[in-house]
């Protein structure tokens, strides 16, 4: 703590030594006290807390796969498709967002800390998603313009969302399961995509008969979907405006040692609160501020540099494909199932999407996450990330090389190596890659974008999206 100078509010000019020693033992105390801490109360709060977050935004995110389909049904009868250039629009304009909103809340965690901006994103989204719902047409005015503007601002809010609740679990998790901790609060973004296809095929039955009769009733169905995404926003905003600030950063960089302190042992006493009154501390530490200089020097380091490079590349690889899949989970089920789904009936047609959708997550991305929680801190990140990338490599040389024969004769190998890809994308790949750092984030958005513009302009032929995922992942 070299770095560090002590002041006293009474003597603010004077270093005492004795003080520094003291402050630098309490602080190196209550952190190592924190790191071998048993799982408790509050850390299940915390994960709550920050998982309802990543449970709303993946179920804002990945709905648009199941509306996209509603809304060409809905708004153009001609050939029930969402013209190429406004299906584009609807499904990157959140990846866009996405990195604005990564890169500001990021910057914004760091310079006023976590808790003063922790809940302004929630509150963004739950903004945007109304906005999303009540978009329509008039004189002056596209629906489809409305979305795309919501979307944008609704990825600004989720972007907020991923670094700060990543950085607030993991500072508050333990060293023994901060792996376990961490994987957890990102797992709850599997049960977002399944509600998401529930809600869809909950909302499609109970306008089962006015559909039937009448397709334009489908306006109702998609307003719906999307503006259910408010609820769990809504519900956990209190407690994310409530949670403590880390006391990681209390100590580190506000420089309140002794409040920091306080905390993680209220903290450890499976305290269910830890009150946010100011702690008027004796001594404060003076810290310097980080720069941009800091950051250069730091990662200009090669030794350091290739772990930001590395898993950023990682980011980019595997969301060029997983965001791929999961956005046009529908329009690649009614060209690898065609037997399955009935395209004369609107109805009928987005009802098995929406099914199609439930049965992927639920033997593929939930199963995914969920080993990611039990063997991340068992067999650690690099080793799960390994074999995820292999196996992937292997799987999609089969599918690409082979999808002629899949989809017609053997469909349902097709539909196995899917759900395959998919245990594989969560556990071994996409889950693991959040606990090396989290500024790799805004890799992955921009693979969103640069894979969505792609998809359209192959217009969705899947024997092309194959090989168009193949060269990516080689």
């Amino acid at each position: 703590m070299s770095n560090r100078e002590y002041s006293s509010r009474e003597y603010p000019n004077v270093i005492h030594t004795d003080v520094l020693v003291q402050l630098d033992t309490s602080r190196r105390k209550a952190l190592a006290n924190l790191d071998d801490a048993k799982l408790n109360w509050f850390h299940f709060r915390t994960c709550i807390i920050s998982g309802v977050g990543f449970f709303t935004s993946a179920y804002d995110l990945f709905v648009i796969n199941l509306v996209s389909n509603i809304l060409g049904y809905a708004y153009f009868s001609s050939d029930s498709i969402v013209p190429i250039n406004l299906d584009t629009g609807i499904k990157t304009s959140a990846a866009i967002g996405n990195i604005i909103g990564q890169v500001l809340f990021g910057w914004m965690a760091d310079r006023y800390g976590r808790k003063k901006v922790y809940g302004i994103e929630l509150s963004i989204m739950i903004a945007a998603t109304a906005g999303t719902a009540l978009a329509a047409n008039s004189f002056s005015m596209s629906m489809f313009a409305g979305i795309i503007f919501w979307r944008i601002i609704l990825g600004i809010g989720v972007g907020g969302d991923y670094p700060l609740s990543a950085v607030i679990t993991s500072e508050f998790a333990m060293k023994s399961r901060r792996g376990a901790m961490m994987a957890l609060v990102f797992a709850m973004q599997g049960f977002g995509i399944l509600t998401a296809g529930l809600v869809t095929m909950i909302t499609l039955k109970v306008f089962e008969s006015s559909i039937k009769q009448e397709v334009r009733y489908l306006d109702y169905v998609w307003r719906i979907v999307v503006g259910i995404g408010m609820i769990p926003a809504t519900a956990v905003l209190y407690f994310r405006l409530t949670i403590p600030e880390s006391p990681r950063y209390t100590m580190d960089v506000f420089g309140n040692i002794e409040k920091g302190a306080k905390n993680i042992e209220l903290l450890l006493s499976n305290s269910k609160h830890i009150k946010n009154d100011k702690f008027e501390a004796f001594y404060l530490v003076e810290t310097p501020k980080a720069s941009w200089k800091d950051f250069r020097d730091y990662f200009g380091k090669w030794k350091n540099g290739k772990i930001l490079l590395g898993t950023c590349v990682s980011w980019f690889a595997i969301d060029v494909a997983f965001y791929g899949l999961s956005f046009n989970q529908g329009i690649i089920m009614q060209n690898a199932t065609p037997n399955y789904l009935s395209f004369n009936d609107p109805y009928d047609t987005l009802y098995n999407i929406a099914f199609g959708n439930i049965i992927v997550t639920l033997l593929g991305t939930i199963p995914g996450y969920w080993c990611s929680v039990l063997l991340i801190d068992k067999l650690g990140r690099r080793f799960i990330q390994l074999m995820g990338f292999a196996v992937l490599t292997v799987l999609y040389l089969i599918i690409g090389f082979s999808y002629a024969i899949v989809t017609t004769s053997y469909q349902w190998i097709f539909v196995i190596l899917f759900i395959i890809s998919m245990v594989c994308f969560i556990s071994c790949i996409s889950t693991p890659t959040n606990h090396v750092n989290s500024p790799t984030h805004c890799g992955n958005k921009i693979s969103k974008i640069a894979d969505n513009f792609k998809l359209q302009s192959y217009q969705f032929d899947f024997q092309n999206f194959c090989f168009y995922i193949e060269l990516k992942k080689l």
